[in-house]
């Protein structure tokens, strides 16, 4: 209930997630700064809005002192500029990797191909 999507809980899980939030106020704390980031990411609408919704973000994880989300924030700090280029067009390379993936799905299938044209024609008629 944790790691799913706060509008995707259904009633039974809102209610056991909120027991559960309000046992633990660092857990709570922890949530709610994971679905802003959630939000952040998924409702910001330009680059210059997102870098500075970004840092807001990563300031308010560091007066939270929370440890839990310190190697998420080193990531996203190392990773920044990769992340904000994401706020130029909104895209993503995600298609592409979904076609590596079938790829290599369809090679291990095959366990492995000695001849490149039978596995070429085989990468043709799965797309």
């Amino acid at each position: 209930m944790l790691v799913k999507n706060a509008e995707n809980l259904t009633v039974e899980e809102q209610e056991k997630l909120q027991a559960m939030l309000a046992a633990s106020p660092a857990l709570k704390q922890c949530y709610e700064l994971k679905e802003d980031f959630r939000r952040w990411f998924n409702e910001t609408p330009d680059r210059l809005t997102a870098e500075r919704g970004l840092h807001n973000w990563i300031a308010r994880v560091d007066a939270s002192g929370l440890k839990a989300l310190q190697a998420f924030v080193k990531t996203v700090t190392n990773w920044r500029d990769r992340i904000l280029n994401y706020f130029d067009g909104r895209h993503s390379n995600g298609f592409a990797e979904g076609v590596k993936l079938k790829i290599k799905w369809l090679n291990r299938r095959g366990f492995g191909y000695r001849n490149f044209d039978h596995f070429r024609l085989l990468v043709l008629t799965a797309f």
